[in-house]
């Protein structure tokens, strides 16, 4: 069970069902002190979840360790996707969060332990226009990124794709709310996306694992 540090009412908490033969994953919140409770498992794999918790410093961010390894959740539970792509297909059964690092160490059973340093896959101090969100999801991804458009949907946006040594790697333009990008052409990494509209700048991280 975790409690979230920015919201004295809400609070997490997950559970495995192996002793009633049940496999799914099961993560619920609260909102009202525990007074009723939403299940955010979503596209999680049919697996038992058997610890989260909260990055103290990244409002939305959830970290579920899964019996198929780390999944994070960069909206509050909307969406999951897998963390990293070291960690072995393998039972994670403890997560802790070492805030000086910003580093998230996962125990499994049986392989040993892994760590991750977090500002690799999402940086917190990223420049963004007039303070607004810029929201990229799944992250991390496979095929595609789902992208918040922060800027006035009327105009058109242009983005820049860059990878971690500073090479353009695509590019184009999109308008409206939101837009669906296709990355299938990435490779395995960390990328920065840069959006330039006619209000300013806006950046964010993502990774690519396959």
């Amino acid at each position: 069970m975790a409690a979230d540090p920015y919201d004295e009412n809400t609070a997490y908490v997950c559970l495995s069902g192996y002793r009633d033969d049940e496999y799914l994953p099961h993560i619920y919140k609260t909102t009202d002190l525990g007074q009723s409770w939403t299940a955010i498992a979503g596209n999680l794999p049919e697996l038992p979840v058997n610890d989260i918790i909260i990055d103290p410093e990244l409002e939305g961010a959830l970290y579920a360790a899964s019996d198929a390894g780390v999944f994070v959740s960069w909206d509050g539970g909307e969406e999951w996707g897998l963390l990293g792509a070291e960690l072995p297909l393998v039972s994670v059964c403890d997560l802790t969060f070492h805030a000086g690092e910003r580093m998230l160490v996962a125990a499994t059973y049986g392989r040993s332990m892994y760590k991750v340093y977090l500002d690799d896959f999402v940086g917190i101090q990223n420049p963004q226009s007039q303070n607004q969100d810029l929201k990229i999801f799944p992250n991390p991804a496979i095929d595609f990124i789902n992208i918040k458009n922060p800027f006035d949907a009327t105009d058109a946006v242009r983005y820049q794709i860059y990878d971690m040594a500073g090479r353009e790697v695509q590019n184009g333009s999109f308008d409206g709310d939101a837009f669906k990008l296709n990355i299938s052409a990435l490779k395995t990494g960390i990328y920065s996306l840069i959006l330039d509209g006619k209000e300013g700048k806006a950046e964010g991280k993502f990774s690519v694992s396959r």
